[in-house]
């Protein structure tokens, strides 16, 4: 109700509209997303944070095409932001184009030396990839660097198959997050 009381007052900001569509993925609701991350496009067609989470959108829903182009579009637009590197990342792993998830994985790890990179982020590729004991490793660092990207872990859909892990109840445990 608030995202949309905010979109009504302001129906230009890029940033309510891609905020708005982010609650709905996180919901699940992807389709209501990719309706909001389409209306930001709309008013901006290089907005990249839109295009980075319209294609994790398209990568739930097993539209993995399309999830790469936006990915592709996004790190394009954001000049190889990190953070829209790593959503390229999954959606990679997704479709099960592992050698091109690995390069990413590749280029965050040199990036890393120069720029942050999250281990948030690189966990959710890990755990898309099937690797589920690097993806837990990655997010106990992300816990003790006080990384961020962590306040997704409640609700990240890449992590579902982390949930019923002890390691990863007990981390969303420290997180102090609700059941």
């Amino acid at each position: 109700q608030e995202g949309r009381r905010a979109q009504e007052l302001d129906p230009y900001s890029l940033i309510i509209i891609r905020d708005l569509g982010t609650t709905f993925y996180f919901a699940r609701r992807y389709e209501e997303a990719l309706k909001q991350y389409r209306n930001a496009l709309a008013l901006d067609p290089d907005f990249a944070p839109a295009r980075s989470f319209l294609g994790l959108a398209y990568s739930q829903l097993g539209d993995h095409q399309r999830a790469i182009a936006e990915g592709l579009a996004a790190v394009r637009l954001s000049g190889h932001a990190p953070g829209r590197l790593a959503a390229l990342g999954r959606s990679y792993a997704a479709a099960g184009q592992i050698q091109e998830a690995e390069s990413i994985l590749g280029q965050l790890e040199q990036l890393s030396k120069t720029a942050y990179v999250s281990a948030f982020d690189t966990a959710a590729i890990y755990v898309t990839l099937g690797n589920e004991k690097r993806a837990l490793g990655l997010l106990e660092a992300a816990f003790k660097a006080h990384d961020p990207e962590l306040i997704r872990l409640k609700r990240d859909p890449f992590l579902d198959p982390l949930r019923s892990d002890p390691r990863f109840q007990d981390l969303m445990r420290r997180m102090k997050f609700p059941h």
